[in-house]
């Protein structure tokens, strides 16, 4: 009802587990990754709790399509109301499997079978079961016998138990102690703070692609998380009614009134029902008389104006938007974007990426172009006008911001030639390097000398690397966790309506939503899959500490040592540390690559050491 009102795409509170929604808080990363580490790691049975509404099936939505990307074999049951040989049965259903049958030992077989076979794939298997609450005491003690199901190494299933608090009182039950005993990893999913919950709002709107200012003041949100806990679901219905309330109003602003009519009409008692008043008498619904009805129709309609000319004050107070010319054709490529960036005309940029405030939190118009809409081509283009920048704009000056609760750093750049010194100097001062001292250097010696630099980051002698991923695509090199530079496609730049440089850094990541640093226009958030499609190429720096770069066949060495105890805390590496670089450890490593999805030669190239260097940095910056 009040999508056009507010700009809309879709409506940004609904109650659905839509994964594109998903808001990782802290609370929901450490979940997430602590059932990626269970499975990954082979621990056999992983349990996680939440309350009610607290976004376990929305983190369960977010797992599946991180197994899919990793061709894991997955069965997912969600209904829990099933006795001990109704499970087996899902499970093989699940699975493509026998399952029209009573016999627990052809149940049993066809999985085995299967799991066995699967082991020998490389893929892993994963059964998800929510609401694993209201499994018996019997299906359970089914699903600790499925766990029986392994070889001498590893288990051969992982068990994800998904449930309410109350899960861990019935595991901790003494008839279900060998069950208790088996699970190794633990999660309780708890609320999200009142800082979370206003980005958690932000996000919404952002995923549901908000093009006007909804502002919602510290009042409001402090009512809306006095009532929902923090509990995502809560949110949603608080929210939702509060930004239908401001429809009914007509007004842009969610103010304390709108919100706490709100949570009245969730709660079923008037809007001063929770203020210490004395609640007015119920209203009679649905008895309108003649008069009464006439003078709904009026007020309705003069609500409905009073929007429209609202909306049409706002809009004239706003600059313009250009005019949807076609964009001129790019050139003939010819060498990488890599070795020197040509000049590109200019245009109007999105506006800055939304922040939290202290206090209250507004949602910027974003103009986010569809996926499928491509850059326009015409016989006779139109050039664009030149690019706006923003009033906060300082060139060849680093600036702070902050985003998803901490702080980044960025460049930006005052030639359309120097988007490449401005994106890598980004990428230098997001690894705690001292970039400031290049600058000067490179606005004189301009594409050159940051080409020069960037040469420098990749020789050898360098703890600091720089590395180009050919061959992965974008989500594999989300996998990285670091910060990426990314170099874009022509059609990013020549969109009218997104206009980002040919070199932008990507600087975090939420779910859809990816914040990067553009050398022209500063922070701009977009859409996962929008980006994905424009990604050309991707570099990412690393440190070298251990020097497993320069390793060669039959080195002994602390260098390889330490590899060896990295790839044995992995579990790829299953010997005796020696510090010998031999066919083991080169088993090893393939391994290692095969499961990340590299080129198994076995050898330790430049994506194998950055990946591997990545992963033992625990110091790094990182993209979640």
């Amino acid at each position: 009802m009040y999508r056009k009102f507010y700009g809309l795409a879709e409506p940004p509170f609904n109650l659905t587990p839509d994964s594109r929604y998903l808001y990782l808080s802290k609370r929901h990363r450490e979940a997430l990754a602590a059932v990626l580490y269970g499975i990954d790691e082979q621990k056999g049975f992983i349990v996680l709790t939440g309350a009610i509404g607290a976004g376990k099936t929305t983190i369960c939505r977010a797992l599946l399509t991180e197994l899919d990307a990793e061709g894991a074999r997955v069965a997912v049951i969600l209904n829990s109301f099933l006795n001990d040989l109704e499970l087996l049965q899902a499970i093989n259903d699940e699975f493509k499997l026998v399952a029209n049958t009573d016999s627990r030992k052809t149940l049993n077989d066809a999985l085995n079978a299967f799991l066995l076979q699967q082991r020998a794939e490389g893929r892993t298997v994963v059964v998800v079961i929510d609401e694993a609450q209201h499994l018996s005491r019997e299906t359970l003690e089914q699903v600790r016998m499925l766990s029986n199901l392994e070889t001498e190494r590893e288990k051969l299933i992982q068990i994800v138990l998904i449930g309410q608090p109350e899960l861990n009182d019935i595991l901790a039950q003494p008839a279900l102690e060998q069950l208790n005993q088996r699970i190794t990893v633990r999660y309780h999913l708890t609320p999200l703070t009142l800082v979370e919950m206003k980005q958690y709002i932000r996000h919404r709107l952002f995923v549901a692609q908000a093009r006007i200012e909804i502002e919602w003041t510290p009042e409001a949100l402090d009512a809306i998380y006095r009532y929902s806990g923090g509990i995502p679901r809560k949110i949603n219905l608080a929210c939702d009614r509060a930004l239908l309330a401001g429809y009914t109003d007509g007004v842009y602003v969610i103010d304390e009134s709108l919100a706490r009519r709100a949570i009245a009409e969730l709660k079923g008692v008037s809007a001063n029902g929770d203020s210490g008043e004395a609640p007015a008498a119920p209203a009679r619904r649905f008895q309108f008389s003649a008069p009464s009805a006439a003078i709904a129709l009026l007020v309705f309609a003069l609500v409905c104006v009073g929007g429209a000319i609202g909306t049409g004050l706002y809009m004239a107070g706003r600059p313009p938007r250009p005019p949807e010319t076609a964009a001129p054709e790019p050139a003939a490529s010819g060498a990488s974007q890599m070795a020197g960036p040509a000049a590109r005309p200019s245009a109007p940029g999105l506006s800055d990426a939304p922040e939290a405030s202290d206090g209250g939190l507004q949602m910027p118009s974003l103009q986010i172009q569809s996926e499928s809409t491509s850059a326009p081509a015409a016989a006779q283009p139109t050039p664009p006008p030149p690019r706006v920048r923003t009033p906060e704009f300082l060139a060849w000056v680093f600036q702070e911001r902050e985003i998803w609760g901490s702080t980044v750093r960025f460049l930006q750049v005052d030639e359309e030639n120097q988007a490449l010194s401005g994106a890598f100097l980004t990428l230098l001062a997001a690894w705690g390097e001292n970039a400031e001292t290049h600058i000067e250097a490179l606005r004189r010696g301009g594409s050159r000398a940051c080409l020069a630099l960037i040469d420098r980051y990749r020789g050898s002698g360098r703890d600091r690397r720089f590395v180009a991923l050919d061959g992965r695509t974008f989500h594999d090199a989300l996998e990285f966790d670091v910060p990426l530079l990314l170099e874009l496609d022509d059609a990013a730049a020549q969109n009218p309506a997104i206009r980002l440089a040919p070199f932008v850094v990507l600087l975090r990541a939420q779910g859809e939503a990816m914040t990067v640093a553009d050398p022209f226009s500063g922070l701009r958030t977009l859409r996962k899959s929008w980006l994905s499609r424009h990604v050309t190429g991707i570099s990412v720096l690393y440190m070298d500490t251990h020097g497993w770069a320069s390793l060669t066949r039959g080195e002994e060495s602390e260098a390889v040592a330490s590899l060896q105890r990295f790839l044995r805390a992995k579990k790829f590496f299953g010997y005796a540390v020696s510090g010998v670089y031999d066919s083991r450890l080169e088993t090893a490593i393939q391994n290692f690559q095969k499961h990340y999805r590299i080129e198994q030669t076995g050898g330790l190239d430049e994506i194998t050491v950055a990946l591997m260097a990545i992963m033992a940095d625990a110091g790094r910056p990182r993209l979640f």
